[in-house]
């Protein structure tokens, strides 16, 4: 086979040897074809990949039904809650902020969490930003709330009160 750099080597080609690329490469299409239909055949199917979105908020789901990781000075939750930000970071480096928080505003909106912030220990510190789901809400103690992100009718659902 050769290769043309130029229209005008490919005419020259074909004008002295009497006949034309595209009919070989036809034929040879054609034959392939028929050898595929006879002798392959094929059983099942190829699953779609996940949407992004939908597969990191079914991750998120599944990582709150374990329990809370150790906090970061090593001592472990004693209702082994998750904070946000360990559960950004299971989620794992390749996971961007933005889509993070964007899956959890879909899942609170949808009722299943519900984000937490309890006043802080000391006045220095940060306040601790929980997320839990929506149905265990009422299993946590929950020491002195000053805020409470989620769906409207799921607060009013669960009666959580400032």
């Amino acid at each position: 086979m050769r290769f043309f750099t130029s229209a005008k080597l490919r005419e020259n080609f074909e004008i002295k040897k009497g006949f034309s690329m595209s009919d070989t490469t036809a034929t040879g299409q054609q034959q392939a074809r028929k050898r595929l239909e006879k002798d392959v055949i094929i059983l099942g199917y190829v699953q779609e990949p996940m949407d992004r979105m939908d597969y990191l908020k079914q991750r998120i789901m599944k990582l709150l039904e374990e329990p809370g990781p150790l906090e970061y000075w090593g001592k472990p939750d004693p209702q082994k809650r998750w904070r946000v930000w360990q559960l950004q970071k299971r989620l794992g480096g390749g996971t961007p902020k933005e889509e993070f928080y964007q899956a959890l505003a879909i899942l609170e909106s949808d009722g299943l969490l519900i984000e937490v912030w309890e006043k802080p220990k000391h006045p220095r510190n940060k306040a601790p930003h929980w997320i839990v789901k929506a149905d265990q809400f009422n299993r946590f103690k929950w020491q002195s709330i000053t805020q409470i992100k989620g769906d409207r009718a799921t607060i009013e659902r669960l009666k959580i009160r400032l």
